[in-house]
């Protein structure tokens, strides 16, 4: 379940560099810092939720 959601985050990361490439405003280093922090958000989570037990999980998703 986690290696699909590992692809499938790889999916969603490249789709959000193209968007952000389209973004003329937005400096290299703007689009870089923007990519760079839904990683660490996104790693922080999956982080999490394989430290946790099947029962955290489910109270986790009740929440």
């Amino acid at each position: 379940c986690l290696n699909f959601a590992s692809k499938l985050w790889g999916l969603f990361k490249a789709l959000i560099a193209g968007a952000l490439n389209d973004m003329a405003n937005l400096t290299d280093t703007e689009k870089h810092d923007v990519l760079s922090k839904i990683d660490q958000t996104v790693v922080a989570f999956f982080t999490q939720v394989m430290q946790m037990d099947s029962f955290t999980l489910r109270q986790e998703a009740l929440e």
